[in-house]
């Protein structure tokens, strides 16, 4: 066989002086150098006027195409593959494999110290057993990559559909937005024009109320001015007339203090008050529209509701179904006789959520009570005795309403349950809180709108409220 000298002098004639590769469609030119046709006519450019490697005078009408050339090159390139798959240490053909290197060998490596005790097979035998392989790797990743072609595909939808439900709140929140807007407007339209009525009012009665004292205080300045000039006259003077002008004194009536506008002073009255109702109205907006008032609430255990055979953690996050009933004092938010324990705050804002985690568990429900539900022995729980809930026992997922509990048909097995209430809307709904999934809605047909979270236990499962 041919050595790496050899095998190098006759690649170094066959390649190409300006690309330093294969001879690709080799021309000869005026020199006798031989170059790519490509090297030398490279495109958007004149072809050179001089040979690129002795620097000879060439034109281009001279440029022959070297065929004899071209063969020799691909002649050249079979070599070159062939000599790939031979031995470099030894120049054997590589006929054998080794398994425990998983290196294609020659005979001479089979029988070297490298490889005597390792497992060896013919090329053609390791191939077949690799192509099995590999056809069990290629159906797998077939079939994974079609899994995530679906995933792909129901992310797009899902996303479509986000974007779908989105623009359509979009349009909802700005056709609200703009209703309100158009009713705020005509209520302050009317509001402005019964005020300017009533200014209009206020300066008409004014002006009435004015004249009225102007005439009062004419008449009475006519009569001190008369009373002052009889004051100044001599005797027989003062006394002619005199009973007329005490008479006229005597008819002239006291004036009368009257209160001062008091049907004005009402309707002001209620313009103030119809103020503080704005103000109060837009208090509540403030407190109701900013998106972080919606967020978590931290939900903690209320000790003094459990059962006593319940056990709550010291962080009042957790509780267990315990072996023995605890001495604990009675109150009447208690659950006697039921395996339940309430959450601590009450929910009187507008929307709120905590998430509580149920693992792999069942004997469980979750959800919301009235705040002042406490359910006895001979009652049932659900939605009217101020329970609303969902769990899992006898291993299906289920709505707590006694005595049926109709079952849930629920696609995954939810770790963690998210309870979101509304309040304002007047339901509770339940999620898969890892998949935003949602589970089930109840409608609250109530105006009560103190409610607490609720926790039940049917066996020795937990509830953790996550943080």
């Amino acid at each position: 066989m041919a050595s790496q000298s050899s095998r190098e002098r006759l690649q170094g004639e066959m390649t190409c002086a300006v690309c330093l590769d294969f001879f690709t469609e080799p021309v000869i030119v005026d020199c006798g150098h031989n170059f790519c046709r490509s090297c030398i006519t490279p495109s958007r450019a004149k072809a050179p006027a001089a040979c690129p490697q002795c620097r000879e005078p060439i034109q281009e009408r001279n440029w022959k195409p070297n065929r004899l050339l071209a063969n020799v090159v691909q002649i050249a390139k079979e070599l070159e593959r062939e000599a790939e798959r031979c031995c470099e240490k030894h120049q054997e053909p590589l006929k054998l494999f080794c398994k425990d290197d998983k290196a294609l060998i020659c005979v001479v490596c089979d029988r070297s110290r490298e490889h005597r005790d390792h497992v060896v097979a013919p090329v053609e035998e390791a191939a077949e057993e690799y192509k099995v392989y590999m056809c069990s790797y290629l159906e797998n990743l077939r079939k994974e990559r079609e899994k995530i072609l679906a995933y792909k595909t129901d992310s797009e939808k899902e996303s479509q559909d986000l974007l779908k439900r989105t623009e359509a709140e979009k349009q909802k929140i700005v056709a609200k937005f703009r209703g309100l807007r158009q009713f705020l407007e005509e209520q302050e339209n009317f509001l402005l024009a019964e005020v300017n009525e009533m200014k209009e009012e206020i300066v008409k009665n004014k002006e009435e109320h004015l004249a009225r004292i102007s005439k009062e205080l004419s008449s009475l300045d006519d009569i001190i001015q008369e009373l002052e000039e009889k004051c100044q006259q001599i005797a027989s003077e003062l006394l002619q007339d005199v009973s007329s002008t005490l008479q006229r004194c005597e008819q002239k009536q006291m004036f009368e203090d009257l209160v001062v506008f008091p049907l004005l002073k009402w309707k002001v009255k209620a313009f103030c008050d119809i103020d503080l109702i704005l103000e109060n109205v837009v208090e509540k907006l403030k407190d109701t529209l900013p998106y972080e008032n919606w967020l978590h609430k931290d939900v903690t255990l209320d000790p003094d509701s459990a059962h006593p055979l319940l056990l709550i953690s010291n962080d009042r996050k957790c509780v267990t179904l315990g072996d023995k009933r605890q001495h604990l004092p009675t109150t009447n938010r208690r659950f006697d006789d039921w395996l339940c324990v309430r959450g601590e705050s009450s929910l009187i804002s507008w929307m709120c959520y905590w998430d509580v985690e149920v693992g792999n568990e069942e004997g469980w429900a979750v959800g919301i009570c009235r705040a002042d539900t406490v359910i006895k022995k001979n009652e049932s729980l659900g939605p009217e005795t101020g329970v609303w809930a969902i769990g899992k026992w006898s291993g299906t997922y289920r709505l707590v309403n006694y005595p049926h509990n109709p079952p849930l048909s629920l696609s995954g097995e939810p770790r963690r349950i998210r309870v979101f209430l509304n309040c304002m809307g007047k339901q509770v709904s339940f999620f898969d809180a890892d998949t935003a999934a949602l589970l089930y809605t109840f409608r609250l047909q109530t105006l009560h709108l103190v409610f607490q979270p609720f926790f039940w236990l049917l066996k020795k499962s937990y509830l953790r409220i996550c943080p």
